[in-house]
């Protein structure tokens, strides 16, 4: 297992080395290139640091290599060596809004739960908040409910149909009655019946004296006029049907008109109804996110695990995003490093991975593997292969930080 921090530091004096050495080198062709009269030649002082630093710039390689076999030479169980135990459940609670902390509910070292209170933030204005959309909420809902206008709507609407419905049938029985001549043409069979009585009468009478009497006959021509009058009033019902039938059709437009005007007035309630629906959903929203608020006044805990650090008081002003809580959680442990790929290799084809661990005291803890990765990519730098293997913890004899060596089987 090679040591990746130690290699990284190699490389860094090799980098700074290499760039000490540019510099000295810049420095000596920009001399070079000035005036004769200002020219300077490097001391001898400064030549012996420039032959010190290629001799480090030879060395570093070497150097490199020695420490790389020996960090990567595996501990004497045979495992692979060189790894550290590191937490998998962690959590650093961070304000998501800005207030001052009114209560610390639980110290350092106290054990938590998933959900409970760390810290509480002043939230008497989002208290207030909160009610105020509670009881618009309340409001729009019950506006929601109410229908009163469109029920009303609707009841003008049938009215106005059962309106034009009664008016065509009017209007069939009118153009009924004006398509009806049967009254004229009786008057005028009457009409002529009479006055043929009244013609033959006459004739009569100028025949024999005494065959009819002068009554009768004024009696018959009376009779022959009364014809003529129903005559004239047949003829002037039926244009008076035609009339109605004329009305009918103006009425019957502004009926059209009346239920048009009823039915818009339905459509608008409706409008006003989905309005006020939508007004209610925006009241609801504008509750969540009163209640989403309030929330955030309450910094709770992620995790199951234990308090380790917290860095607010009572009375202190806290950011938003500023962290002043950390939990972490020991029941679930890695151990994670950097391997070169032949141990990757016989890592990813395992059949069981198995983890010591060496305690600060000296003693050794072992466990399975439940689950592990081994990166598919390589370290650009060192040519190594990441990877972690975790373990069970929770008899909590393992602490993070710990070295740890792992065995492939």
């Amino acid at each position: 297992m090679v040591n990746i921090n130690l290699k990284r530091e190699f490389v860094k004096i090799f980098d700074s080395a290499s760039m000490a050495l540019r510099r000295m080198s810049d420095k000596r062709g920009s001399w070079s290139c000035l005036p004769r009269a200002r020219v300077r030649i490097p001391t001898a002082n400064q030549m012996r640091v420039a032959q010190r630093i290629q001799a480090c710039l030879f060395l570093l390689p070497l150097l490199f290599i020695h420490v790389q076999a020996v960090a990567q030479t595996p501990d004497s169980a045979g495992g692979i060596g060189g790894l550290v135990v590191v937490l998998v459940d962690e959590a650093s609670i961070a304000a998501a809004i800005e207030g001052s902390v009114r209560e610390v509910v639980v110290g350092e070292g106290e054990t938590v739960s998933a959900g409970d209170v760390i810290i509480q933030l002043d939230d008497r204005k989002a208290q207030l908040e909160q009610s105020l959309a509670q009881q618009a909420a309340e409001i729009a809902t019950h506006r929601q409910v109410e229908t009163s206008a469109v029920d009303a709507a609707k009841v003008a609407v049938a009215e106005q149909e059962q309106t034009i419905a009664e008016h065509e049938i009017r209007s069939e029985l009118n153009r009924r009655r004006a398509a009806n001549e049967l009254k004229i043409q009786a008057a005028e069979k009457a009409e002529l019946v009479a006055k043929n009585e009244w013609q033959r009468a006459e004739s009569a009478r100028q025949n024999f004296v005494d065959a009819v009497s002068e009554s009768e006959i004024e009696g018959l021509q009376l009779a022959y006029e009364r014809c003529q009058l129903e005559t004239r009033e047949a003829i002037f019902q039926l244009e008076m049907a035609a009339i109605d039938v004329r009305l009918d059709q103006a009425m019957g437009k502004t009926l059209q008109w009346q239920l048009e005007s009823a039915r818009v007035s339905l459509h608008a309630a409706k409008a006003a109804n989905e309005v006020r629906a939508l007004e209610a959903k925006i009241q609801g929203l504008k509750l969540d996110l009163a209640h989403v608020v309030s929330d955030d006044h309450h910094l709770q805990s992620p995790i199951d695990g234990t308090v380790v650090s917290i860095s607010a008081g009572v009375g202190d002003w806290v950011r938003s995003g500023q962290v002043i809580a950390r939990i972490i959680g020991r029941e679930r442990l890695r151990a994670e490093g950097y391997v070169t790929s032949e141990h990757a290799h016989r890592l990813r084809n395992a059949n069981s991975v198995v983890v010591r661990v060496t305690n600060s005291d000296g003693t050794t803890v072992q466990r399975d593997g439940v689950q592990r990765f081994v990166s598919p990519e390589l370290d650009a730098v060192t040519g190594e292969v990441r990877i972690w293997i975790e373990f069970d913890n929770r008899d909590g004899k393992i602490y993070p930080g710990s070295k740890a060596s792992v065995e492939a089987r």
